[in-house]
């Protein structure tokens, strides 16, 4: 794992409050989702703010943007409910 990617979770992503997307800004898998290590960041992100899903939920995006890992911009949804977003957003068949 890049420590300027670490710091950047814990300094910038962490500690963001605004209503604006944060774009993670190192590496993504090939879905555009961001990465740290071998973990998924907006997940990094619901887990933390969150807790831990429930085994049926899974990290959903309410802005429509995969790079995103705005607090404010994650949640924990269904299935269903995430591609039901997804669809609403145009992200559903990349």
């Amino acid at each position: 794992m890049r420590p300027f990617a670490k710091t950047f979770y814990q300094e910038v992503v962490l500690k963001h409050s605004s209503d604006e997307c944060l774009q993670w800004p190192f590496a993504t898998n090939g879905l555009g989702y961001g990465v740290l290590g071998n973990k998924l960041v907006h997940r990094l992100v619901c887990e933390h703010f969150y807790g831990p899903p429930d085994g049926k939920r899974e990290a959903a995006h309410s802005c429509g943007n995969r790079g995103c890992c705005a607090r404010g911009h994650v949640s924990w949804k269904t299935h269903s409910e995430n591609m039901a977003d997804m669809k609403l957003h145009g992200t559903v068949n990349i």
